[in-house]
């Protein structure tokens, strides 16, 4: 954990120190704490790469509660995996901080805020349907520093963001406001049929130059949507072989903005569930730097609890929930998805890109994953999911390079 995120932990746990104290002289207050842990195992096989691992991919702890009236607020600290490492102490976070006040049929919020985009972005790492959101939703925003604002009316919901990115407080650059937001329409809304369909945008500053210090941003779209956590000692074992591929290219230096683009539909009829979402990303480069041709995604999921329960629906933030089980012997569902990432034929994701370290430039992934759930009660759920990936370039200048990927991974998922 750096001194930064240090400074923003003190000032967080000071503000939920002055919080409980307020609980103890208002009997308006409220204080509720709770958490989750997920455990993960993963097996990844491709034509000349195998790994299997099991480690700690999320654990969180928050606070929240009402402090009187319209104030409310919450606290979450955040552990979780990175990509190949295992969680250690640089992983731990202040997810979230933030003080909210309500003002019907808006909410507003203020401090460490998540930036609105996208459905599968949107909806709680708890209750997706998958263990992971799919690989083109990597393209949505990071958290912020700043304001938050959000409300639902009738079969509106709407959300918008304004900030400073979390990655990049303390930098002293002219241009480092990011903003976001999402709208939804669901025409049909009732206790078992749901019908939706919404529109999310996004702007994120990633200016780099030489007079502030480089300050880049990963353009790699994992190709595989269950992640390797190994803390290998050299996570690149050979040229195009490495466990958790990419498209996209390494890291975006010279570019001063991304746009991100997000269409969604999704609907519910009981126990089915099906969502999709397209995704279309521009990256502006600095005066003297070509852009990067754009970045589309998309993706199709179905799910199907075939016990007969069927998945909350929250309309304020126009997501779905998890699903509660009717009989002692839990709740049982079954899904697939097929996600696209392409990273079109850019020059600027040269060769030099290509294959090392598992990083493609210009190329194109597909995945069709297949899961299974077990919700053995509210609060505890386990997960089996088989992924088959693959990955091709598109810049044929620079020779053909095609991997395929599978992988199986399961996980163990309590919160409380």
């Amino acid at each position: 954990m750096d001194k930064s995120s240090k400074k923003i932990l003190g000032l967080a746990f000071a503000g939920l120190g002055a919080l409980l104290a307020s609980n103890l002289v208002s009997a308006a207050s409220t204080l509720k704490f709770g958490g989750e842990v997920a455990v993960d195992f993963s097996k990844f096989t491709s034509s000349d790469y195998k790994r299997a691992d099991a480690d700690l991919r999320r654990a969180e702890l928050f606070a929240k509660g009402v402090l009187s009236g319209p104030w409310s607020y919450q606290v979450r600290l955040t552990a979780e995996a990175s990509d190949y490492r295992l969680v250690d102490d640089k992983d731990i976070e202040l997810d979230t901080a933030w003080v909210g006040y309500a003002l019907d049929p808006v909410w507003f919020a203020f401090g460490r805020v998540n930036a609105p985009f996208g459905l599968d972005n949107w909806t709680s790492s708890s209750y997706r349907t998958f263990m992971e959101k799919a690989a083109p939703a990597n393209l949505a925003p990071h958290d912020i520093h700043g304001l938050y604002l959000g409300g639902n009316y009738d079969m509106v919901s709407f959300a918008a963001s304004l900030g400073l990115p979390k990655d990049y407080m303390g930098n002293k650059l002219s241009n480092l406001w990011s903003y976001s937001g999402r709208v939804t329409v669901a025409p049909i809304m009732s206790r078992d049929t749901v019908l939706q369909v919404g529109a999310s945008y996004f702007h994120e500053p990633l200016y780099n130059s030489a007079n502030y210090g480089a300050l880049n941003t990963t353009l790699g779209i994992p190709v595989s949507e269950v992640y390797s956590r190994a803390n290998l000692s050299n996570p690149i074992p050979s040229v195009g072989g490495s466990a958790n591929p990419t498209v996209g290219g390494g890291f975006a230096s010279n570019r001063k903005n991304r746009h991100v683009w997000g269409l969604e539909a999704a609907g519910q009829y009981g126990p089915f569930t099906g969502q999709a979402e397209y995704f279309s990303a521009d990256y502006e480069g600095i005066t003297g730097a070509p852009d990067y041709d754009e970045l589309d995604g998309y993706y199709g999921e179905l799910s199907y609890v075939i016990t007969g329960e069927q998945r909350s629906y929250d309309k304020q933030t126009a997501t779905f929930g998890g699903v509660t089980p009717k009989s002692k012997m839990g709740a049982f569902e079954v899904g697939v998805r097929y996600s696209v990432v392409d990273a079109g034929t850019s020059t600027a994701l040269t060769a030099t890109t290509l294959g090392a370290a598992g990083v493609f430039g210009a190329a194109k992934s597909e995945n069709i994953t297949f899961g299974v759930n077990w919700y053995a009660s509210k609060n505890l759920l386990a997960r089996a999911q088989y992924v088959s990936a693959e990955i091709e370039n598109n810049d044929t200048s620079v020779g053909s390079l095609k991997r395929d990927l599978d992988s199986f991974g399961l996980r163990v998922q309590y919160l409380f």
